[in-house]
């Protein structure tokens, strides 16, 4: 047998070992240059005296030798295992996420292109016009929202770089069949601003005929996030929180109006500037 046949032959049952024998990959690895393709190396162990070649493939049926008695010494299920554990699991897209009482999260709602409309024209807001409230009132506990916050009353003065995430984290609420009032409409927006470690405390709304909120976070980054948490009125020990992300829509009504209420966590890890839009229609006030 000459050089170029052993050669061919090293090189078949390197590709034919690869994928199963590690101690003949790590062999090979050691062997050949850093970065040097093995092709590129059989070739040249080609060129090379029959003596090194005969070296080479007396290496390799040791290394194939010591794969055997590994293969035949491991146990069944550390094969099995192994062999799972190779396989790669495509990742399942992510249904809409409806948990209760009364509240669904919507992911990838808006538009990148609305969001980066809307977080243009609130970035170009003045501080003056970041007013709203520092400490606690008669609604919110251990609120924070010193120059975080300002809002519109009239759909007509809400502008609309806002107005067309409304619609646009509206129409995919609808579209997934959470059950918002026919009569819902985006006639009033409040704007809060949060930069990492800010917060707002835990509060329920004024009381409305047919409550529903649309909430819509977008952020000035696209990792940004933050968590809407939820805690039952007659236990604040039973909460349930929800991971908002840039441009994903959250919304509650029923009983997680009446009986749950709702903050925005601070989070010193957050990313960037978090801007959350909640929507409301008019109010209209219980029988």
């Amino acid at each position: 047998m000459n050089t170029s046949d052993v050669a061919f032959q090293l090189l078949m049952l390197a590709i034919k070992q690869m994928s199963s024998q590690s101690n003949v990959v790590e062999f090979l690895k050691m062997e050949m240059p850093h970065g040097e393709p093995i092709g590129k190396y059989i070739g040249r162990l080609a060129k090379s005296p029959p003596s090194a070649v005969q070296s080479m493939a007396s290496k390799l049926r040791t290394a194939f030798a010591d794969c055997a008695k590994k293969e035949m010494a491991e146990p069944k299920k550390a094969k099995q295992k192994r062999k799972l554990s190779s396989q790669i699991v495509p990742k399942q897209a992510k249904a809409p996420k409806i948990v209760t009482p009364d509240t669904a999260y919507i992911s990838d709602c808006v538009s990148v292109e609305s969001e980066a409309r809307a977080v243009s024209f609130l970035q170009d807001v003045s501080e003056d016009r970041w007013g709203g409230q520092s400490g606690p009132n008669k609604n919110s506990l251990y609120a924070t929202k010193t120059k975080q916050r300002f809002h519109y009353s009239y759909p007509a003065k809400i502008p609309e770089e806002l107005l067309a995430v409304g619609r646009e984290a509206l129409a995919a609420v609808r579209s997934k069949g959470v059950p918002a009032p026919e009569e819902f409409g985006l006639d009033t927006v409040v704007i809060n601003r949060y930069s990492p470690g800010q917060k707002c405390g835990s509060h329920r709304d004024n009381p409305r005929k047919d409550p529903f909120v649309l909430g819509v976070t977008l952020g000035s980054r696209p990792e940004t996030s933050r968590v809407m948490r939820f805690r039952k009125v007659s236990n604040h020990l039973i909460r349930y929180d929800i991971q908002t992300a840039a441009r994903s829509a959250y919304c509650f009504w029923g009983k997680a109006y009446t009986d749950w209420k709702h903050e925005s966590v601070a989070s010193k890890r957050q990313v960037g500037i978090v801007y959350s839009l909640t929507f409301r229609s008019k109010r209209l006030y219980k029988d």
